[in-house]
């Protein structure tokens, strides 16, 4: 007789427990959506009230798009505002550089895990196109080069600390 224990169609309770976060994380998107009727102005400022300590909150255009590489959009964007700066001077400091100086910045998006977004986004993510972001900034003093360039990064993209807007929805 076998001892093993399913839980439905999931083999352990892990497995489940991912499932259900997303489910729940997908759900909550939905609902804005559909409360804010599209309204991508109020899913952002929804999204705000899930307030974090040092990370930025800022506007950016795609500038280059490297598709999808291992349940990771990889972009280089241009910032275009601070909204919401951190809490730490260096930080904001190096913001406003890439803001002033219109440099390159380089932000990974996750996707497709329960450390990431729950789901690909769909649409609004090609050069040119707004975005509207929140995570983690490393300065580019701190951070690892990228495809041979060293530049400051944005990542964290996503729930517990931030999200991504696209033109056409909010992601968490």
């Amino acid at each position: 007789m076998s001892h093993q224990h399913h839980f439905g169609k999931f083999h352990h309770i892990g497995e489940f427990l991912d499932y259900y976060k997303k489910w729940e994380n997908n759900k909550q998107l939905d609902d804005l959506h559909t409360a804010n009727e599209g309204n991508v102005t109020e899913q952002i400022n929804a999204l705000k009230k899930r307030g974090v300590t040092d990370v930025v909150e800022v506007e950016a255009t795609i500038r280059q798009s490297f598709g999808d590489q291992h349940q990771h959009y990889q972009f280089y964007i241009q910032i275009t505002k601070l909204v919401t700066p951190s809490n730490d001077k260096p930080i904001n400091d190096d913001v406003n550089n890439c803001i002033q100086q219109q440099l390159n910045v380089f932000l990974a998006v996750r996707y497709g895990d329960n450390e990431g977004l729950s789901q690909p986004i769909q649409g609004g993510i090609n050069p040119g196109d707004p975005l509207h972001l929140k995570g983690q900034w490393i300065t580019a003093a701190n951070a690892y080069s990228h495809n041979g360039d060293k530049m400051s990064v944005l990542h964290f993209t996503h729930h517990p600390i931030g999200f991504i807007c696209t033109a056409q929805k909010c992601y968490s």
